[in-house]
């Protein structure tokens, strides 16, 4: 089973899309795909994620960043999203060096380091406004059909799903795709928002289906929440779903894309399971 956010994302795919987004320095995907998840209703989860992106590409390079980044969330702790704006804002600053080699290779491995320039850490600092932290907030304000096209701004990251131990790359491209279309409610059920949402209108699950009590509470969940993924063009459709074949790249690959220029001397067989999706 896989998970759907509150736009029908898939959840392993914008975890994946914000770590992306760190590392190619996009403050304003970075803040969308931190939104999708902590208004989907994992506000503990993204905080976590948020900190383990610090301590496996970061921390070496920043290790000051800890202690500000504490104080942070301590500071603002009654405003969680506003504490992972302020994060992700000085995280995406270009002057703000980070590494993959270790998360790729393992910390056995040898480098060449000649090849790298290794900068002081920065004492930059950026406070957001307010308003940056609610530009994604949650919204309704469109019918429920037409939502989507107006919400899903990103198309997520869909190539590193093997790197990271995604249990959907084990599933045919075809059968996930119909699961996205077909049974997105039961895929989206156990994600907080979607859970509170059923259980507002008295629905339960069985087996791979969402039951309501009565045919009333069925059309009125539905006419509110029904973004009819289905009816959506093709490249709406594929911001969320897997509707290409899936096209998955290795550690080396990613490696070459986030380090580039640094060459491996001695290192050891890349650890799987240290990028696993959780």
């Amino acid at each position: 089973m896989f998970e759907l956010t509150r736009y029908l994302y898939i959840v392993d795919d914008v975890k994946i899309s914000l770590l992306v987004s760190v590392l190619e320095k996009d403050y304003n995907k970075a803040l969308f795909w931190v939104s999708e998840m902590y208004h989907s209703g994992y506000q503990e989860e993204v905080v976590e994620y948020v900190d383990a992106i610090y301590s496996t590409f970061f921390q070496k390079w920043n290790p000051r960043f800890h202690r500000i980044m504490r104080k942070t969330k301590e500071q603002y702790k009654n405003d969680t999203m506003y504490a992972l704006t302020v994060i992700i804002k000085n995280l995406t600053v270009n002057v703000r060096q980070f590494s993959v080699r270790d998360f790729v290779y393992g910390k056995g491995a040898e480098f060449n380091e000649t090849t790298t320039k290794v900068q002081n850490e920065t004492n930059l600092w950026i406070l957001p406004t307010e308003e940056a932290s609610k530009k994604y907030a949650l919204t309704e304000n469109a019918t429920h059909y037409t939502l989507l096209s107006k919400v899903c701004l990103y198309s997520s990251e869909k190539r590193w799903g093997k790197l990271f131990g995604c249990k959907y790359v084990t599933v045919p491209q075809p059968e996930l795709l119909e699961n996205h279309r077909s049974h997105w409610l039961y895929h989206a059920s156990v994600t907080p928002l979607w859970k509170q949402r059923i259980t507002e209108y008295r629905g339960v699950i069985e087996d791979t289906r969402v039951i309501f009590p009565d045919e009333d509470l069925f059309e009125e969940f539905h006419n509110r929440y029904d973004y009819e993924i289905d009816e959506q063009t093709k490249e709406m459709q594929s911001r969320v779903s897997h509707i290409e074949p899936y096209s998955m790249c290795d550690a080396n690959e990613f490696y070459k894309k986030y380090e580039p220029g640094l060459k491996v001397v001695k290192s050891k067989r890349v650890n799987k399971k240290r990028g696993e999706c959780k």
